[in-house]
């Protein structure tokens, strides 16, 4: 039945043919989650560290691993810069991406892991909703009166990616309307 339907639906609305990633992203894919995973080991091997562990040949250990880690992260951040450099287009698009303010050469290398090729989305609204970014509205019996919530369905590489380049964009950008710009203000209900 399922292979009725998916040959039903193929036949009516001819979706694109699927292509494989190119060579070039799929390397800087690898190597980027790469990157994510020595950093996420990094940052736990500090907790352990830092938690106070008694055994000196424990924290000897873990200095080690984490002297380790923190080479291996420098060696795979300049992979993923020689390997961007290596690929014109991909060099193309680091460039364009680290002229936005807040986007620098890490965050530029997620998002062109990430999103393949941006001549794959017709348009803007597109790309953010395969990066999840796009509201989610709740309108179901009572909870219709609810704030829209991002969807997050999508890329969650993406969306941890764009984060902090949002917040800077937030801090620094003051323009949210068209008449008059808005300094950012955090408020804190905890004094």
């Amino acid at each position: 039945m399922d292979a009725t339907l998916i040959a039903q639906f193929c036949y009516e609305r001819k979706p694109p043919q699927w292509q494989p990633l190119p060579a070039a992203v799929r390397e800087l894919q690898a190597l980027v989650r790469r990157l994510e995973s020595l950093l996420e080991m990094h940052q736990m091997e500090v907790n352990r560290l830092e938690a106070g562990v008694a055994a000196l040949s424990v924290r000897e250990s873990l200095s080690a691993h984490i002297a380790f880690l923190h080479e291996e992260i420098a060696r795979t951040e300049k992979l993923i810069r020689n390997h961007i450099d290596q690929h014109p287009t991909l060099k193309e698009q680091r460039e364009l991406l680290v002229s936005i303010p807040g986007i620098g050469e890490t965050t530029a290398a997620k998002f062109l892991a990430e999103i393949l090729d941006v001549k794959l989305y017709k348009s803007a609204r597109q790309l953010a909703a395969f990066a999840g970014l796009v509201p989610k509205l709740h309108e179901s019996g009572s909870s219709v009166k609810h704030k829209a919530r991002l969807s997050k369905i999508g890329s969650p590489s993406l969306r941890k990616a764009l984060y902090f380049p949002a917040i800077a964009a937030i801090k620094y950008n003051g323009t949210y309307t068209l008449d008059k710009p808005k300094p950012f203000c955090y408020s804190s209900s905890r004094s």
